[in-house]
């Protein structure tokens, strides 16, 4: 049973020991594939599908009809309360004249009062009953009084009344106005956390690794790297390119047999396979099988000279003998045929016999040619010669296969870790010719990548030949270097995107670096920091003095019932303190031009990672990173598409 938690991938030489586990999905990807690289996906941006509820509040009609109601009413209430305080002020005045009634009857023994209200009445006969008219008029000022304040009180009850009930049925409507709020925003809120949640799921299900291919369709050079990190990017590389039907063919000069659990895989997953180890399949294996006389001699011209030592007419007079020797042999043209002939012209190849590699007439053709006199001027090249081919001897048989095949499949040439520096550099450059010409004479049949791992043993011109070559037949072309300096540094970005993986040493790294380029940057130069502290105390004192004088009057006619007179002084003191403190932080920044990758970034990258450099890339930074091991395609989020929108197009 599992925990249903996802296998970690496996890394470093683990990664290449379980090659052959992998999946047939390793060579799918439509296309070309170097790496997967890692991309972040974009936040999780929840767009509601309708726009969040407003909550509406019923119109207010009562308010107007409040207001309306208290515009009618106004006028009337104010008659009314103007009423009641006429009528309140006319009240003591009756009353008034009836108390004076009421004190004339009470006096009557005072001849003096008796005499004049006597004479008042007299000349006024109504006023006899002014006691009634008074006690009458009296009643009749507090009925109406009341009337009036009863007015005024129906009319304010009856002008709440009505506003009261409207408003009561508007707060009803506003509470199923809140109601039906808090539903659909509760609804709205479950809306948009189910679209979050679907998002979220979106997100995650998003892939995270994408594969990694160069836009341009050049040389690729690949500089630096282990063993196992080549491995790696052979295995994710190859498998992706013959996915697509077309063949690789790996020339493997490392002596590290980078390209075996490529071989491995492909057997597995039964692909067309075809390897050649030198020297260990030298005796089924004929270097020259299939070339013509004038490319056969090329191809050991160029594999003798590859090293730039000898003059140029040494060159010449070298491409001469080996042309006349390969026309004389010709159309069966081996190693052991030509070093028989060289042989032949220094006089030290006995006659042929049964089972020579030369017939009759061929030795006889060989003896006649040149004349005395050049043979002799000639016999230290044609020694030279001999002694540098003989050293090939073993890595070539008569009668063997040619090098190349019709170019479907894998192909792959080994040189094993037995052969030394010196015979190792002249078999790269004889394998790496024999390839340019095969190539050229059926283009129909080139695969569609080539690959030279390990290209550090061979010269800058003959690198140079058959990159022009593989763009003249469409071929991928890739150089593995496992150091950047001679003719690699040289070569560094001249034929297209470039490879950087993890490098040995500081001056590999900062020529590597070097390449990556330069970037205008922002970086912080100068910081200021300033802190201080201002304290400060103040004492105020204030003192203040007055005189009061005070009168109290009582009763209806206004006499004085108390007297006050008083002088009152005050003093008051204070002090406040007060402390400011400040804080001030200035940075500088100045533009500077640095590189876009450190050296100890590349000293320091994992085996099976690199920098992708495309020179023909207009968008996004110069460097990509990447990681080529394998067993990145059995990960969950990985994508076959390298177009998947990039993260800020992935909403």
């Amino acid at each position: 049973m599992t925990d249903g938690r996802e296998a970690p991938v496996p890394v470093g030489g683990e990664a290449v020991r379980r090659i052959g586990e992998l999946p047939g999905r390793i060579f799918s990807g439509g296309g070309e594939r170097w790496g997967w690289e890692f991309r972040q996906p974009g936040p999780v941006t929840v767009v509601p599908t309708a726009p969040e509820p407003v909550a509406t509040i019923p119109d207010p009609a009562w308010a107007a009809e409040a207001a309306r109601i208290r515009r009618r009413t106004g006028p009337a209430r104010g008659w009314l309360m103007a009423g009641f305080v006429a009528l309140l002020i006319a009240y003591p005045v009756t009353a008034l004249y009836h108390l004076a009634d009421i004190l004339g009857v009470r006096y009557e023994d005072d001849a003096t009062q008796q005499a004049a209200l006597h004479t008042y009445l007299d000349r006024y006969p109504f006023r006899s009953n002014l006691g009634h008219y008074l006690a009458l008029g009296n009643g009749g000022v507090a009925v109406a009084a009341v009337c009036c304040l009863a007015g005024f009180v129906a009319v304010g009850a009856w002008r709440r009344r009505i506003p009261a009930r409207h408003q009561r049925e508007w707060m009803a409507q506003c509470e199923a106005a809140v109601a039906d709020y808090t539903r659909r925003l509760e609804r709205w809120h479950d809306d948009r956390r189910a679209a979050q949640e679907q998002e979220m799921e979106r997100v995650a299900a998003l892939p995270l690794w994408f594969p990694l291919r160069p836009v341009s369709d050049g040389r690729v050079d690949v500089y630096g790297g282990t063993a196992r990190g080549w491995s790696c990017l052979l295995v994710t590389a190859g498998a992706a390119v013959l996915g697509t039907g077309t063949g690789v063919t790996v020339l493997d000069l490392s002596r590290e047999q980078v390209a075996r659990p490529l071989r491995r895989l492909a057997e597995r997953h039964d692909r067309r396979v075809r390897v050649v180890r030198l020297p260990a399949d030298s005796d089924r294996l004929d270097l020259l099988a299939g070339l013509e006389p004038g490319d056969a001699a090329e191809s050991l011209v160029e594999a003798v000279h590859g090293d730039g030592e000898g003059s140029r007419e040494e060159r010449s007079l070298d491409a001469r003998i080996l042309h006349e020797v390969c026309t004389v042999i010709a159309p069966s043209i081996s190693l052991a045929r030509v070093c028989a002939g060289l042989r032949a012209l220094l006089h030290t190849e006995p006659p042929p016999r049964s089972g020579s590699v030369l017939t009759v007439e061929e030795f006889d053709r060989l003896g006649e040619l040149f004349g005395q006199a050049v043979r002799a001027s000639a016999d230290v090249r044609i020694t030279a010669l001999e002694a540098r081919l003989h050293s090939l001897l073993r890595f070539s048989a008569d009668d063997g296969d040619p090098l190349t095949d019709d170019g479907g499949g894998l192909c792959v040439m080994e040189v094993g870790e037995e052969v030394g520096d010196a015979t190792a550099s002249l078999l790269a450059s004889l394998l790496l010719h024999v390839v340019v010409h095969r190539t050229r004479q059926a283009p129909g049949q080139a695969p569609g990548a080539l690959v030279v791992a390990g290209a550090d043993l061979l010269p800058e011109t003959h690198l140079d030949r058959l990159d022009r070559v593989a763009r003249a037949n469409r071929t991928r072309l890739v150089y593995l270097f496992r150091h950047v300096r001679d003719d690699a540094v040289r070569l560094l970005g001249s034929g297209g995107p470039v490879l950087l993986m993890r490098t040995g040493n500081a001056q590999e790294a900062a020529a590597a670096a070097d390449h990556v380029g330069r970037e205008h940057r922002f970086v912080l130069h100068q910081l200021t920091i300033g802190a201080g502290t201002d304290a400060n105390d103040s004492h105020t004192r204030t003192y203040t003095t007055g005189t009061h004088d005070s009168t109290t009057y009582a009763g209806l006619f206004r006499v004085p019932a108390a007297e006050t007179r008083g002088t009152h002084e005050d003093t008051a003191t204070g002090t406040t303190r007060g402390t400011a403190t400040s804080f001030t932080e200035t940075a500088g920044r100045q533009r500077v031009h640095e590189l876009t990758v450190e050296p100890e970034q590349l000293q320091k990258l994992p085996e099976t990672a690199f920098f992708l450099v495309d020179p023909e890339r207009r968008e996004g930074p110069r460097a990509r990173l990447g990681d080529c091991n394998p067993w990145l395609v059995t990960a969950t989020g990985v994508a076959d598409d390298p177009s998947w929108p990039s993260p800020d197009r992935r909403r």
